[in-house]
């Protein structure tokens, strides 16, 4: 498995919230500030915790979203791979099979869910974390056509989630590392190039 590390970040930023959520010792004693408090409904297991996302999926017949994140402080992906090389498969794998189950029991029974992390330079919180969707749902611009802003797998019982996670381990690497040192303008550039790529083979995105 991977390591416990303390979050030793500020607690009043997103990602202070997620530390109190995780219970990660490092904001032990520092006052919650997550808008919606810190008492919230959450299933804990494996050293993870799920818990419904602020945001809503659209599509969905039920539009409630679930994000997993580990109990250890692990910013992203490719820190996960970075700090936890030989665990990160298994993480990955438990937090499939975690939020799976946790949406089956307190969203819908769904045949298929979708399962997504962003690329870091697109995520809202600097922490590591997926999210649980229906699998016609969209949710903070996932799944995307641009595998440089995030990715989703098809999940339906726990037998794809070993190939799942590896498939996320290989798109970190491919498509998020290029991209992580990119400013703002950067970023913005290089979607707009996408989307005359797109425009020109007749498959014009809009973001």
């Amino acid at each position: 498995g991977c390591p416990m590390i303390p979050y030793s970040g500020s607690a009043f930023t997103p990602a202070g919230c997620f530390c109190h959520l995780a219970e990660n010792e490092g904001c032990q004693g520092s006052e919650c500030n997550c808008p919606q408090g810190c008492e919230v409904e959450a299933w804990r297991g494996e050293g993870l915790v799920s818990f419904f996302n602020l945001h809503n999926a659209t599509g969905c017949e039920d539009n409630k979203a679930l994000l997993t994140i580990p109990q250890t402080y692990v910013s992203d992906i490719l820190d996960l791979e970075a700090t936890c090389p030989d665990g990160a498969p298994k993480m990955l794998d438990t937090m499939i099979t975690h939020s799976l189950a946790v949406y089956r029991a307190h969203v819908e029974e769904a045949e298929e869910v979708h399962v997504c992390i962003h690329c870091p330079l697109f995520a809202m919180v600097p922490w590591l974390h997926m999210h649980t969707l229906c699998s016609a749902g969209q949710l903070q611009d996932l799944p995307h056509p641009f595998a440089f802003v995030g990715h989703c797998e098809p999940i339906r019982s726990h037998a794809d989630a070993p190939g799942a996670a590896a498939r996320f381990s290989a798109w970190g690497q491919q498509h998020c590392a290029p991209v992580q040192g990119m400013t703002h303008q950067q970023k913005q550039k290089k979607i707009m190039a996408m989307k005359v790529e797109f425009a020109v083979v007749g498959g014009l995105v809009a973001l």
